[in-house]
């Protein structure tokens, strides 16, 4: 559905380049342009007054366009506009809140991408690809946080600040929600199928330089095990497979990702019994079985603090929406295309996930 509302989008734009942009009628108390106003092509929207030009959303998409055929390129284009303007509107909201961040919490993440990336050297490149300022960047940072810090104070996602964002939804699910979710998809979401705890040495051909060789590390490292050796000390020697911790895989099911030579032995060997070295595609493995237990039910007591965790941030992101579409409602913003497709994007958002 979002796809197909993007492509009606993208149409409607193309239209609205070749004609003048009407003000429409102001909505949610914000005023609308003087009488007469028309906005001609190189202008791709206005927000409350505010334009966003057709230059400033292509530089914004610039280096994402880099052999793309054109309708691909006009797609980008206008999903960035699209998120522009959603942006504009909720950097209004904070404005009109007189809502500021600490300058210090954008400093302190550009700190952190800076040591991310290696280095001031390696940002300051990163910058100049964008063309953009450490200034720039730090008040694109800033009103990046102040976004996030307006919305989910309001959706309730986070403390409100004073009495300036308080929140206008609960997010938190009751004890009810909780045992309710837990009975309804008891069958289905909390079952778990049988498992083993596993241990395993990889003995590969490239490690060792040859099959032969591989092979014959294993059968000594197999005969090592059987004299008492401690199993994650030569795991750290001679394996390459979970080294730190100790060839420790962990709890596995049938169905996990280890290849059929694991599972196999996993789910038919006597727990406590060291296979003999396994041929492998890469090599030759040594598999040790600890303990197996047989599926069950996971109870109430162990399921309920993810089931909270999960029925929060379904809330959360609910009542995320609801705010922005409410943001949306109030602004005046041409086209009146872009207006109609953001707030319908925002009311997908609102319906419950299946």
């Amino acid at each position: 559905m979002r796809a197909v509302l993007l492509s009606i989008f993208a149409i409607a734009l193309t239209l609205a380049a070749q004609e003048p942009v009407q003000p429409a009628a102001p909505l949610g108390g914000v005023p609308a342009p003087r009488a007469g106003t028309e906005y001609r092509t190189g202008v791709a929207a206005v927000v409350n007054g505010e334009i966003i030009t057709e230059a400033q959303v292509w530089k914004a998409v610039r280096g994402a366009l880099a052999g793309l055929p054109p309708e691909r390129r006009k797609e980008v284009y206008n999903n960035k506009l699209l998120g522009m303007i959603r942006d504009l509107v909720l950097d209004h909201a904070a404005a009109r809140l007189h809502l500021s961040i600490n300058p210090s919490v954008a400093r302190s993440y550009i700190e952190e991408r800076k040591e991310e990336m290696g280095g001031a050297d390696a940002f300051r490149e990163s910058l100049i690809e964008r063309d953009q300022t450490e200034t720039q960047f730090l008040q694109e940072v800033t009103m990046r946080q102040q976004r996030a810090v307006l919305v989910r104070a309001q959706a309730g996602a986070m403390r409100g600040v004073g009495g300036v964002l308080r929140a206008a939804h609960t997010v938190d699910p009751t004890v009810d929600d909780v045992r309710n979710y837990y009975r309804e998809h008891a069958e289905d979401e909390f079952k778990v199928g049988a498992q083993a705890h596993v241990r395993a040495l990889v003995f590969t051909r490239l490690a060792f330089g040859s099959d032969e060789r591989a092979q014959e590390v294993a059968v000594k490292v197999a005969a090592e095990l059987a004299t008492g050796a401690d199993f994650a000390t030569l795991a750290r020697r001679y394996s390459t497979l979970e080294v730190e911790k100790g060839g420790d895989l962990g709890w596995i099911g049938k169905d996990s990702d280890w290849g059929p030579e694991i599972l196999d032995y996993a789910f038919s060997a006597e727990p406590g019994k060291l296979s003999a070295p396994l041929q492998f595609r890469r090599g030759w493995l040594l598999v040790l079985v600890d303990e197996r237990r047989d599926s069950r039910q996971v109870s109430f007591a162990e399921a309920q603090v993810g089931i909270r965790a999960k029925l929060r941030d379904a809330a959360v992101a609910r009542a995320t929406a609801a705010v922005e579409l409410k943001a949306l409602k109030e602004a005046f913003i041409q086209p009146a295309d872009a207006q109609r497709l953001l707030l319908q994007l925002a009311e997908q958002e609102l319906q419950p996930r299946r």
